[in-house]
């Protein structure tokens, strides 16, 4: 059950990749909120396949196998997210975008994974998502200021 989850997990992220890339945008943020966008309108129909993918991280713990099938998914997963964020193509998994850009939106991304399973409800949308991003980044930029 879980390498079956672990491929109908590469099938929905490439769904939501080849839309966000469609989606386009100038910047990364505007990358950033495609990608979001594309993820969270697809979440809804997802719902069974991001509990497969939340039980099989779960149950890694006690495979080693599916932990390193599971390893190098999130090594690819993080690249392909920095590589649509940041606009580029086909970066490798160790690279310093990867392991930080990609980082990054990969943790988002298993974030509201997570919260759209136990509340999809209270779900922000990208908008509200990027836009707190950009909050911190102005706190950033108020406190360099000072």
């Amino acid at each position: 059950m879980s390498l079956a989850a672990i491929e109908l997990t590469s099938e929905w992220g490439d769904t939501v990749e080849r839309a966000a890339r469609a989606s386009g945008g100038e910047t990364p943020g505007e990358r950033l909120v495609a990608l979001l966008s594309e993820l969270l309108d697809a979440l809804p129909a997802s719902h069974d396949l991001q509990s497969a993918g939340l039980q099989a991280l779960a149950q890694s713990q006690f495979d080693d196998g599916l932990r390193a099938v599971l390893a190098d998914g999130q090594g690819q997963g993080r690249a392909v997210m920095a590589s649509v964020v940041l606009g580029r193509e086909d970066l490798d998994p160790g690279s310093p975008e990867a392991r930080g850009v990609g980082s990054l939106v990969y943790a988002i991304v298993i974030g509201l994974v997570a919260q759209a399973f136990v509340n999809p409800e209270a779900l922000p949308d990208s908008e509200r998502v990027t836009g707190a991003l950009g909050l911190l980044r102005e706190s950033d930029n108020a406190a360099d200021a000072k």
